[in-house]
């Protein structure tokens, strides 16, 4: 080839350069990208241990919901709450343990306390017990009465024969309603063994 006028040579380029400068780039690119890559992997190792420590904060337990119980139909859940009814004829049926047979006909058997011996006679004894302590204190009554009397008397105090008076006033009216009374109580004795025949109670009892 025929150089022109005033053309500079071309230099040949030295054998290896071009693989020099290939390795350069190379090298450059990795650098540039390098920071990038450091990024992308701080932001894995963040997100790794975000995840791990989530799992720590859930509870080990297992929660249950209603949704995760068994459905019940509206049957087994009325039979469930609605309580046992008992018959309380039976329970009065039953009599309680270790009581004898002739106990238990006792109980089945309602005796009427009007056709005991012990019930005439406890009323009998009543009467008599009333009437007696009502003699005893209308006798109580008519001694202190008989004091008064005297007493009413021989005083000269004016304020003292009003006391005595008022009282024996109270005393006259206690005894007219304690003789009411006995009379009352002594008439009912005259006619329980009245009462008793009536009812078919032996005339023995009331002696």
């Amino acid at each position: 080839m025929n150089k022109k006028a005033g053309e500079k040579p071309v230099e040949p380029v030295p054998s290896g350069t071009g693989s020099k400068i290939r390795l350069f780039l190379i090298l450059l690119g990795c650098l540039i990208a390098a920071p990038s890559l450091l990024v992308q992997t701080a932001q894995a190792d963040r997100a790794q241990q975000q995840v791990e420590k989530e799992k720590e904060k859930k509870p080990k337990y297992i929660v249950i919901t209603n949704d995760d119980l068994p459905k019940r139909t509206p049957k087994e859940t009325t039979k469930e709450n609605t309580p046992q009814k008992t018959n309380a004829g039976d329970a009065e049926k039953k009599p309680p343990k270790g009581r004898t047979v002739k106990e238990k006909k006792e109980e089945k058997v309602k005796v009427d306390p009007k056709t005991t011996k012990e019930y005439w006679q406890e009323a009998k004894a009543r009467l008599v017990k009333n009437i007696r302590e009502i003699k005893e204190k209308l006798n109580e009554m008519d001694n202190r009465l008989g004091h008064l009397r005297t007493q009413s008397e021989i005083e000269q105090r004016h304020t003292e024969f009003l006391r005595i008076k008022e009282e024996m006033k109270t005393l006259f009216e206690n005894v007219a309603n304690f003789k009411r009374g006995l009379v009352s109580l002594e008439e009912e004795l005259a006619e329980l063994p009245n009462k008793a025949r009536r009812a078919g109670v032996p005339p023995g009892w009331l002696r």
